[in-house]
This record gives structure tokens, sequence and C-alpha cells, in this order.
């Protein structure tokens, strides 16, 4: 069939066309990449370079590292150290004690100056998956070296670190393990591998051929359904349009909640050490720091101490090599303790157990095994996550009524958001608050559209609102917003009577919501949800508080960093572009893999070009607006209101070297950014050039998302 015939320019077939012209451009850019050779590490010790640990000064001065996990082919040992530029270079050397009894002489070295590492090539390289303890001594003159580490989790029986013979305690130096000198593999070469290394640490237990389905197979089928849907979707109701993008949605946190490896979700350790406690015990977590409780059950802090999680989170370079010898130490734990924690985490018991008792059920369900528990919950919350892909095409029906198109590209933006996906496949509670404000969100617009609708909107819109600070703490902020949105429909009923009629409602939703939550809230150790994420300190550690003019000046540098009312509290760059543009296609978990800063910048680049040309858009369509203009002020400054309270909760007196706020703070607002994707294509008159513009922005959103999964998984199997 010719290309320039109707039937190929018909608006459905043009959006298809383009989007799938967008993702093969794509793939051949990945393509390019994976097609170069590197040199890249098989793995680490799982230390991030944090501080310095030990010095080695005199002549033959040692440090030895713990046992640990050994890649088979490791050819050369690289040792974080500082270091200056003397003009005598001081020299290193050692060994590498495989268990066993085996030794391979580390052959000596220099260290580069400066702070970095000093690869040590082994004798020979290891031949097989092994635990071995490397030791380094300092031999000759010259001048000192320190050694760089972090402190890690120890696992229970497990030997030290040691300088000169000291332990090191809790502290571990850092190494990575790489291949012999000069060996180079391409990214296409290490696919397999990669695979390979995936399937040791997914909580699924699924093989490495599984999870190659999952990846090749489901990802593309999610995104061809959600092109599908989008292509087709005046054929459709606006329900059904919203029930296909859940289904897309649910594919791609599926495949998060499956290859993300054991506790690398954002804080996942402690949220699921959480969730285990109220799904073994009925009790909540310590709400404060007592010494009542370990923090996590035995079974938990075993895995966390295999992992030394608290060290891997830190340094992309600090990964653990997932390996069989892992997943073996992880399987050990399956029949140890798992109702001895709910002590208190920092970052998971001073919320509510609201999430955590509507994931019990699934982690009670799945048995002994820790893998399983963590991987029932992480679908269960993958379910909800996709929920939000449906309110995102609800809430753009609502906005342009009629427009189904528009509503799917709504779900299909939504359901691609790198970072949404990434939180949404592993256990953390921030979904459950990305979800109510959602739904919320969605109350919200359809109040603002038309403030006469039914009295069970105000009473939905009431709910919503009250849970939202009981499902987080970040809540309040677009919580606050909403309620103001809702005061502001019903007094557009004008009625005084329809006015009252709408705020009790309203009222009758919130507080109806909180006490039912109440009376369930004594299923979970007869306790009263907390409204709110308090963080309590133990006694003699509480900060100072912030004056309010610091943070105030807080937020406005995020939004604004060359305005100073006190103090410049950022460093020198731009604090949007670091930790929400980066933030939502790196930075997974906590890792820190981003994208290469070309690719970044540019990416950065054209968000700003397309959130700029759908203020264009609106004003095209303001005819179509008429009657929702204040649900168009919702949509513009719900997300910024969100990460405002965020940066006013995270103010400072003094500036950070790094910034707590991360990306995945800014999915609150998840439904109205994706609504502003759908503004784009309204830059042009309807017809074919919208319809393409439209195959543009969704083909650029479903490769975006497959270029966050090539971050995540290259940054964990390398």
């Amino acid at each position: 069939m010719p290309f320039g015939s109707a039937k190929w320019r018909s608006p459905g077939r043009l959006v298809t066309l383009v989007a799938v012209l967008m993702l093969v451009v794509g793939a051949l850019a990945i393509a390019l990449k994976l097609s170069q050779s590197s040199r890249v590490p098989l793995g680490s010790n799982g230390v991030g370079s944090a501080a310095v640990i030990a010095t080695l000064v005199n002549n033959l001065d040692t440090v030895c590292t713990s046992d640990t996990v050994v890649p088979a082919g490791t050819g050369t040992v690289a040792l974080a150290v500082g270091y200056g530029q003397p003009s005598v270079p001081a020299r290193l050397q050692g060994f590498l004690d495989l268990r066993g009894g085996e030794r391979i002489p580390v052959e000596p070295a220099s260290p580069p100056g400066g702070v970095s590492s000093v690869e040590l090539k082994l004798a020979r390289p290891v031949e097989r998956e092994v635990r071995a303890r490397l030791c380094v001594a300092r031999v000759g003159a010259g001048p000192q070296v320190d050694i760089l580490g972090a402190t890690i989790s120890r696992r229970a029986g497990g030997g030290f670190a040691y300088a000169n013979g000291v332990s090191l305690g809790s502290l571990e130096p850092t190494v990575r393990f790489m291949a012999v000198p000069g060996k180079t593999t391409t990214g296409f070469q290490r696919l397999g591998g990669g695979l390979v290394s995936l399937s040791h640490l997914s909580p699924s237990g699924m093989s490495p051929f599984l999870i190659g389905l999952v990846l090749l197979v489901l990802v593309p089928a999610s995104l061809a359904l959600l092109l599908w849907n989008l292509a087709t979707a005046p054929a459709r109701s606006a329900r059904r349009v919203g029930l296909w993008c859940v289904v897309g949605a649910f594919g791609i946190t599926f495949t998060w909640a499956t290859i993300t490896p054991i506790f690398q979700g954002p804080d996942e350790p402690e949220h699921f050490a959480y969730a285990q406690h109220v799904a073994t015990t009925g009790k909540r977590a310590d709400p404060g720091r007592s010494l009542n409780r370990p923090p996590y059950s035995t079974q938990v802090d075993t895995v966390y101490s295999v992992l030394r999680h608290n060290a891997v989170v830190i340094d992309r370079g600090a990964r653990n090599p997932l390996t069989a010898t892992m997943r073996r130490d992880v399987n050990d734990a399956d029949d140890l303790p798992r109702d001895d924690g709910g002590g208190f985490t920092e970052s998971a018991s001073g919320h509510s157990a609201l999430y955590y008792a509507l994931i019990a059920p699934a982690i009670k369900v799945a048995g002994d095994g820790l893998s399983d528990q963590l991987y029932a919950a992480r679908l269960v919350t993958a379910l909800l996550a996709s929920l939000i892909a449906g309110f995102a095409a609800w809430a753009a029906a609502l906005m342009v009524p009629g427009r189904r198109r528009a509503a799917a590209l709504a779900g299909l933006a939504a359901a691609t958001f790198p970072i949404a996906g990434s939180v949404g496949g592993t256990v953390n509670n921030d979904t459950l608050v990305n979800v109510v404000a959602a739904a919320a969100f969605v109350a919200v617009i359809g109040v603002l559209v038309k403030p006469s609708r039914s009295l069970w909107w105000y009473a939905a819109a009431g709910s919503l609102i009250a849970v939202l600070p009981i499902a987080k703490g970040s809540g309040f902020g677009v919580g606050a917003a909403f309620l103001v949105a809702v005061v502001v429909a019903g007094f557009l009923r004008r009625d005084p009577l329809q006015i009252g009629r709408a705020a009790a409602a309203a009222a009758a939703g919130g507080f109806g919501t909180l006490a039912v939550l109440a009376a369930a809230s004594g299923l979970v150790d007869g306790q009263t949800l907390t409204l709110l994420n308090a963080h309590p300190v133990a006694p003699g550690q509480a900060s100072a508080p912030v004056p309010l003019i610091f943070k105030i000046d807080y937020v406005l540098q995020l939004f604004v960093p060359f305005i100073h009312l006190k103090t410049d509290l950022y460093p020198p760059d731009v604090p949007l572009y670091r930790i929400y543009v980066l933030g939502t296609w790196g930075g997974f978990g906590w890792n820190r893999f981003y994208l290469p800063t070309s690719v970044s910048l540019a990416t950065a680049a054209m968000t700003v070009v397309a959130v700029l040309l759908g203020f264009v858009g609106l004003y095209r369509e303001r005819a179509r607006l008429v009657g929702r203009k204040l649900a168009a002020v919702a949509v513009a400054l719900t997300p910024l209101i969100g990460i405002a309270f965020v940066a006013y909760a995270y103010g400072a007196i003094g500036p950070r070297g790094v910034q707590p706020e991360q990306g995945r703070y800014l999915v609150i607002g998840l439904v109205p950014v994706a609504l502003w994707w759908v503004a784009v294509p309204a830059v042009v008159k309807a017809g074919e050039l919208r319809s393409a513009l439209t195959g543009v922005v969704a083909g650029g959103l479903c490769f975006l998302l497959v270029l966050g999964l090539l971050v995540a998984t290259g940054g964990w199997v390398a």
C-alpha cells in the first residue's frame, strides 16, 4: 500500500507509524551504544568510597578485606585509595586468599595521584566464583596511602576487615573486580551474562530465560498495547481506554518488580521489614527510637547483611556481584525467624501502618522464603501503581471530553514514566500516596470542571484528601491544595443551600473515612494510625529547627537558583534539573545510575520545550477550556506544589553538598504531569500534523522508558 495513500494518512495509523519510527530510531541508537566495546567491572565487594578508613604509613603496613564473593574471570582487583603526587611513589603489593587455602599473589603497583583506585593485577585469573580475602601492603619508602571505604552491614559470625592486625569493625575497604587488563566486551556480549546475573537476585526466582522474556517480550508487548490503545482510542469508551492503560502499565510495573534485585528499591529493606512485622505479628513497628525490639527480623537482617546493602546504595561503582553464591546465601535465610523485628527505622517507622497493612496479606500467603514474600509484596504494589495510568486517562477525559486519544496519551505518559515504574515495582509507601493523589486529582478536576456534579464527587474528594497525609506525610502539600480547590468548586455552586450540601458531603467523606481508618487500625495492635511521619530522634540528638526564612529561601532557590533571601543553599547547578530530570531517568532505587550527560541534557531540553509547547497548546485550545480554566490551573500547579512541599520539608540553614530530594517525589503529581504531555500535540491544528506529533510524543515517551530500563539493568549487572 503506498505510503501516501489516504488509509495510511488516517489519524490512528499515522500515530502508530510515527511512534514506531521513533522507537526504531531509538532502538538503533541503543544498538549502536551496545556495539561499543568497554571494560566494565565484573562486580565489587559492595562498598562505597565514602571516607578514609585506614592509612598505610610505614613499610609493610597492611590492610585486609573480609571475605567477599569474587567473580570467575577476575584478573585485576581495584582498591580505592587517596594519594598525593610525590616524587617518590609508594608501591603496593599483596595477595588474594581464596577460601580453601589457595593464594594468588598480587603484582606490585603504584597508585595514581588523587582520589582514585589502584589496579592490582593478579598473578593469574580466578577460575571459578569463590569467596576470598584481599590483603595489600605498602612496601618500601614513599608517602602514606589512604584506604577508602565505608560502613557495611556484617553477617553474623562473618569476619572483619583489618588494618595492621586491628579490626576495622563495621568499616570495609572499597574493592572492584575486573577482568584481565586490556580485555573489553561489547554490550551485546554482556547481555546473556546480564540476564543470568539478574536472575540470581530477582525475588521472582525466574530463570534467565524467563527474565529475558519479561524484558524482551513483555515490555515491547506492553508498549505495543499502549500504542494500539492510543491509535484506536476513538473507537472505544473513555472507560475502556483507561482500562487498557492500566493493563499496559501493569506490564511495566510487573517488569520492574521482577528485574529489580532484592532490596534495591528506595528504602526497601525498611519498608519491607515494617510490612513483614505487621504480617507476622499483627502489630505496627515502633514509631519511636525504642530499644525494645531490633529494627529487622533475623531473616531480613541476615539478607541485609548478605547484600551489605547500606554500602551498595551509595556509590555507582560499589555494586555487589549478582552471583549464584549470593543467591544461596539469601535462600539460606528462608527458615530464620520473621517475627522478631519491628523496631524503629528512620525511613519507615514514622509512617502509618496503612500501606503495610494492605500488603501484609500477600506477605503472609507467600510463605517462609524472604524472596517469595518480597515478590508478593512487590506485585501488590505494582498493581496499585498501575492504577495511576487509568486515573490519568480519566482526568484527561474530564478535561477534554470526547477526545479519547488525549485520554489514551495521558495514560501512556503515566505508564511510561521511568521512576514511577521503578518505585511502583518495589516495596515503598510512596506508591500508596501516589495512587491516592491520582484518584484525588480526578475528583478535584471533576468538581472544578463541573461544580454542580453529584454530591458523591465531593464526598469522594473529601475522603481521598483525608487519606493523603495518612498514606504518607508527603501528601500534606498536594492535599492542602486539593482541599482549597474543592472549597472553590463548592462556592461556584453559588446557591447557599448547594454550597452547604457540597461542604457537608466533602466533610462527611473526609471525617467518615478517618473514622473508618481509626476503627480499622484496631486490627494493627489496637493503635490509631499516625497522621504524620515525625521521624523521632534519640534523646540528645534532636537537631535545631530550621528558621522559616531559610525554608522559604530553600523553596525559592529550587525553582530560581539565583534568588537568595539569606544565602545560597544549593550547589552551583540547577536543582530542578539535577533532582527531577536526572532523577526521572536514573537514580533507580538507591543506585546512582544516570544517563550520560549529553543524553540527560538533551532530555532536559526536550522536556522544557515540551512543557512550553504544552502551554502554547493550551492557549490555542482555550475555547475548549471554557469552564475549565480553574482545572487547567490545577493541572499546571499541582506538580510544582508537590515538589515545593518536599523542598520545604527538607529546608536547611546552610548549603548541602548533596540534596536529599529525589526524582521519585515528583510521582505524587504524575497525573497532571501526564496531562502536560497531552497538551503538546494541541500546538498544531487538528489533522495529519497533530496525529504525527501525537505519535512523536508517544514514541518518545516509550523510548525514554526503555532508556530508563537500560540504565537500571546496565547498572545492576555491570
